[in-house]
């Protein structure tokens, strides 16, 4: 049997693509195929032999065997479990191997585990989603870094399809993993407040329900008010239509080390400012009004602030709408895969 051009490792879920990571698997599957041709493409799925040590190593013998580069897509849980098996399986094969991070929480993993810059430093090239995170990796002695933006293959509303008129209650949208750690609760009780007396937002939800929040989400579920409904999961290539008639799309995340979250994104294409939490790369992707508001990671207080400061001064949020629908230039498909293949075929 000759040997397919690529091997991607990664989660797959073609069925059912809930988060960034699957979606951004599959997208860059698709568009290599389209490239390349689907028969020199293969896919090995650990999401289902993750938790087997044995199916793993065997997976991941045959991915190298069969294949002559290797492409690694994860996020950070367990990413250097998955790194350590890819190096020990290529001192017998020798391929080039690819890691395409998803997130942006390497640094942290390099700071907790200083042996994993020796494991890192065989890959032939560590791809990922920021700047600032490049820069880092680099001055740890790395040398093979390039960015590779997140990108989606989506409607693009453009500016002469953007309303700047809005009608009362303002409709706000949530399109992330329902969990703790995305500020969910926080975003449910600081609306309450604000429409305490008067609705002045109404809200749409979508998004995975995480099993360790499916309790406090029912919970939660029981007590929403008519102005706020979870639709369940989103359409991965209809985000932007769902969202392109609201207000503003919230990203409230507690946490730190996000990458390039997928519903930026989506927002983008949708010609949608984002009310965001103030994450450490929030920079490298968002512009403080321009395409985005923002307030302290955290500080929940201010999140409510700006809502009804900007409730009653929607035309500041109109304004930003051109400039979110410009932004998804840079995230359009045919534009990352291109610097993507120059790194491959280098």
């Amino acid at each position: 049997m000759s040997k397919s051009k690529f091997c991607v490792i990664g989660n797959f879920s073609r069925n059912n693509a809930f988060d960034g990571q699957t979606i951004k698997t599959l997208e860059i599957v698709d568009r290599l195929g389209e490239i390349y041709g689907k028969e020199n493409i293969r896919e090995c799925n650990y999401r289902e032999i993750k938790h087997s040590k044995l199916k793993l190593f065997k997976a991941f013998f045959n991915a190298f065997h069969k294949s002559e580069k290797i492409l690694v897509l994860a996020n950070n849980t367990g990413v250097m479990n998955l790194i350590k098996v890819c190096t020990l399986i290529n001192k017998i094969f020798g391929r080039d191997i690819y890691f395409i991070l998803v997130g942006a929480a390497l640094m942290d993993t390099v700071k907790e585990e200083p042996a994993s810059l020796g494991i890192l430093k065989q890959l032939k090239h560590i791809i990922v989603e920021t700047e600032t995170l490049k820069k880092d990796l680099l001055d740890c002695g790395l040398e093979r870094v390039t960015v590779f933006p997140n990108f989606k293959k989506l409607r693009h509303f453009k500016t002469d399809e953007l309303s700047t008129e809005y009608e009362k209650p303002l409709k706000l949208i949530y399109m992330s993993r329902i969990m703790d750690l995305k500020g969910f609760s926080e975003m449910i009780r600081e609306l309450k407040r604000i429409n305490e007396h008067s609705v002045k937002y109404v809200l749409d939800i979508y998004g995975k329900i995480e099993p360790e929040f499916k309790e406090e989400f029912e919970a939660l579920k029981k007590d929403f008010p008519e102005y706020i409904v979870y639709h369940g999961l989103a359409d991965a290539w209809q985000t932007s239509e769902i969202m392109h008639e609201c207000f503003l799309h919230l990203f409230p995340t507690k946490c730190p080390t996000e990458g390039q979250p997928a519903s930026i994104i989506d927002a983008f294409f949708a010609g949608l400012p984002t009310l965001s939490a103030r994450w450490d790369y929030y920079a490298d992707m968002l512009r403080e009004g321009e395409t985005a508001v923002s307030f302290e990671r955290c500080n929940f207080d201010e999140f409510r602030e700006k809502l009804e400061y900007y409730y009653d001064h929607p035309e500041e949020i109109a304004r930003m709408r051109v400039f979110c629908s410009k932004e998804a230039e840079k995230y359009l498909p045919e534009t990352v895969m291109n610097d993507l293949v120059k790194v491959l075929e280098s």
